[in-house]
């Protein structure tokens, strides 16, 4: 018996080295390969930074600048994995300033990187001087960054994941154009994206590995995009449910048993999902996240029962009579209709219109300022305001402690903290969790639950992803300004709205100073006044009247504004518009079809338990 205990134990230790030693082999192996690439990166910016240099013709940059992209696509998705803060801020940025994080003063920092660089690239004057400044910050950057890529301890389950985001990412940012805003080369820098993977699966599954059959998968959809190299003809559609969604489906299957990266830090969340099937489902995303809760705090059935309990009752607010669902009425998408949103006060409207409440968790800044990064803080912010619940937490408290079934169901839902603010603000974000769809049409379509949908709106989605770029700002899938594809940002825009729309007319800008004023220090930065979140146009079929303020009534004109080229089309000339003040050129017939699209967008919710609609009743 001992015997053959021992033996087992034998048995065990060497199944576990051999493990081991098979892990860091492919690490070791993967090392190399990236290391090697590594190198090949740096080599081609030194050669591109000797041709500018050197002032040979504009082309032969040009050509030295693609040897650059091939390079660096290739890896990276190991690159943005090991450290996306790095690729972001010094090797491809989005190129626009930004305030430098986590330092008490306002320090405006200048874009930089390849982002950057294809911008002075393909613009009408070739700038030599100031691509020759880029180009070198790049050179420096990447040899500084060296040890943090080439060291990385990487395993199986980090290779998922890293190969995982970068499906994400292509589909979402690259063929979009967002990141190649000069050449838009997207399509070709998703083949050499995709090549890198291939290259690196090979090296973790061999013939006898579930993952064998996605390197396949990989060929059939490179192959797709050298066949349809052209930005403004690819079917965008087509892909995604051909080759995409495929190879997401077997990505969301492989099972590892290592610790990756982001793991080996359990205090960290992440707002991605690496077992979603599709990029469009509410799957894609981890509700905690957002939420700020635990899982079970966000969907909890009873919790989210009380929280749509309060979401329709006035006891929150000062006088009685406003609710949650006085400015959010579920048959307007949650929102109210109305140009600017109702006060407490008779006949007095707010500042600015009241965004829909479906799928409002995904977001990382709430307002139309971003001021208010956690829903349950923003919650906060309405209750205290004096234009809306003019209330404080303590009265509120104190009322619901006076109601018996308020206090019945907080003590059995919450036993820890009862009637708290807490407890209060939780359960109304779980509610607003629960209003969470993706079910819309196009979804149906994308996910193949539907086989039939109408050509506008394939033809719509092909446009608004690629000649018109409404993707670039209202990104794939949640169609806002959360970008892909950590999901872990949402951006605004200036966008130079004016006060009111009037076609052929003068139109002056709107005064509403937006994130520069939001009372946030790090927003007290030129580039960011009357810059707005960038909301979704999911539901947009039902949100009218539309942008911050209002100021737009039909859909119709808000396509006429952006195919003006935003507030410079319409003679309003901000110095940090960051919508291209160019025409898009867009036929009436190209219009039609992307509001045919964007109308596909309407998920049915579930109509609120008529019970709770006390709205406008004196508690």
């Amino acid at each position: 018996m001992l015997k053959i205990y021992f033996s087992s134990i034998l048995l065990g230790l060497i199944f576990f080295l051999s493990t081991s030693f098979s892990h860091l082999h492919k690490n070791d192996g993967l090392q190399k390969w990236l290391g090697h690439h590594y190198n090949e990166l740096e080599t081609s910016v030194q050669n591109m930074l000797l041709s500018v240099e050197n002032h040979v013709s504009d082309d032969e940059i040009r050509q030295d600048y693609r040897k650059v992209q091939t390079n660096f696509r290739k890896i990276q998705f190991l690159l943005e994995y090991i450290s996306e803060e790095s690729v972001k801020r010094y090797l491809n940025g989005p190129p626009l300033p930004f305030v430098e994080p986590n330092i008490p003063a306002v320090n405006v920092m200048e874009p930089r990187g390849l982002q950057v660089i294809d911008e002075y690239l393909y613009s009408d004057t070739l700038d030599m001087d100031a691509l020759k400044t880029k180009v070198n910050e790049l050179s420096s950057a990447l040899y500084k960054l060296r040890p943090v890529f080439t060291s990385a301890q990487l395993y199986e389950a980090d290779i998922k994941r890293a190969i995982y985001k970068d499906i994400v990412r292509i589909y979402t940012l690259q063929l979009t154009g967002f990141d190649t805003p000069g050449s838009l080369q997207g399509i070709d820098n998703a083949i050499h994206n995709l090549t890198g993977m291939e290259e690196v699966l090979f090296m973790y599954a061999d013939a006898s590995h579930p993952m064998y059959p996605v390197i396949k998968l990989f060929t059939n959809a490179s192959n797709y995009l050298i066949a349809h190299p052209e930005f403004e003809k690819l079917d965008r559609v087509h892909f995604y449910k051909n080759y995409i969604s495929p190879i997401l489906k077997k990505l969301s299957q492989w099972k590892t048993n290592d610790l990756p990266i982001w793991s080996r830090n359990p205090s960290e969340k992440w707002g991605i999902n690496y077992s979603s099937e599709h990029i469009f489902s509410t799957s894609l995303f981890n509700l905690d996240y957002y939420a700020q809760l635990p899982k079970e705090g966000v969907t909890h059935p009873d919790i989210i029962k009380l929280g749509e309990k309060l979401f329709y009752d006035p006891v929150l607010s000062g006088d009685g009579i406003m609710s949650c669902a006085t400015c959010h009425q579920a048959e307007k998408a949650f929102t109210d209709g109305l140009k600017t949103s109702v006060t407490n006060k008779e006949g007095i409207y707010g500042a600015r219109n009241t965004p829909t409440l479906i799928n409002a968790l995904f977001t990382k800044g709430y307002f139309y300022d971003l001021r208010e990064e956690d829903p349950g803080r923003q919650i906060v912010h309405v209750v205290k305001d004096e234009n809306e619940f003019n209330s404080d937490f303590i009265d509120i408290m104190d009322r619901l402690e006076s109601v018996p079934e308020y206090k019945t169901l907080f003590y059995e839902i919450f036993p820890d903290t009862k009637i708290s603010k807490y407890s209060i603000t939780s359960a109304i974000t779980a509610y607003v969790a629960s209003l969470s769809s993706f079910d819309s049409p196009f979804d149906k379509y994308m996910r193949d639950e539907i086989s039939e949908i109408d050509p506008k709106v394939i033809r719509g989605f092909n446009i608004f992803a690629g000649k018109a770029a409404c993707a670039t700002c209202h990104f794939i899938p949640t169609f806002s300004g959360l970008v892909p594809a950590s999901f872990k940002e949402s951006e605004s825009e200036v966008l130079g709205v004016p006060q009111i729309w009037k076609n052929g007319e003068f139109m002056s800008l709107d005064p509403d100073l937006g994130r520069i004023a939001s009372g946030k220090p790090h927003d007290e930065a030129p580039h960011l006044a009357h810059s707005f979140k960038t909301t979704t146009v999911r539901n947009i079929a039902l949100t009218a009247p539309y942008m911050h303020n209002g100021a737009f009534e039909h859909l119709e004109e808000v396509m006429d504004f952006y195919n003006k080229g935003g507030g410079a089309g319409i003679g309003i000339n901000l110095e940090y518009q960051t919508l291209s003040p160019d025409p898009l050129d867009l036929t009436e017939e190209e219009i039609s079809d992307v509001i045919s699209f964007m109308e596909a967008l309407t998920s049915p919710v579930a109509s609120p338990d008529k019970t709770y609609h006390q709205t406008n009743q004196k508690y």
